[in-house]
């Protein structure tokens, strides 16, 4: 288990201040010693993005602040606002180009989440640090399971040198 580590930063809201700021949290993340795959890497920047922006297009002009906090290969990244205006998934038309953020947001944080609080709104997700171990499929467990069983099952009525020659 390792320490947790936070980091916070109070940002005028200025849509130049997206790409300093991803590029802030990877590098924060390298410095604790989180060393992430590309694809983490992309979506945890993805992520930032989308929350950042819906900030900046809710918070009325006000500073907004990012924190990162990272703990046992998670981080938890939440961007506050002046805005009570609670944020939801939408469903966006083909033709439409906004609406799709939180979707994305939903679709590759582990969870995610909107706290209002009495100047605005904290709008966080959770994100892996790692990719996940793969597992193998059910099919494939159950297989393996049947060699290991079959192997170890005893064998009545042989010795064991007439085991070994008779399979």
């Amino acid at each position: 288990m390792t320490a947790p580590s936070s980091m916070s930063w109070t940002l005028p809201a200025d849509a130049a201040i997206l790409p300093v700021t991803r590029k802030r949290i990877i590098q924060q993340l390298a410095t604790w010693d989180y060393r992430l795959e590309p694809v983490i890497d992309e979506n945890l920047q993805l992520v930032a993005s989308e929350l950042m922006t819906n900030a900046l297009q809710h918070a009325g002009g006000g500073a907004i602040s990012v924190t990162l906090w990272a703990e046992d290969n998670e981080a938890y990244l939440e961007v506050q606002d002046n805005s009570l205006d609670k944020p939801c998934v939408s469903v966006s038309a083909d033709e439409d180009e906004h609406g799709r953020g939180l979707f994305l947001v939903e679709s590759l944080s582990i969870e995610w989440g909107t706290d209002l609080l009495m100047d605005g709104k904290r709008v966080w997700a959770r994100m892996r640090l790692q990719l996940p171990k793969a597992q193998p499929s059910l099919s494939l467990r159950k297989h393996l399971a049947g060699i290991v069983c079959a192997a170890s099952a005893p064998t009545v009525g042989l010795s064991p040198s007439r085991a070994l020659t008779s399979a």
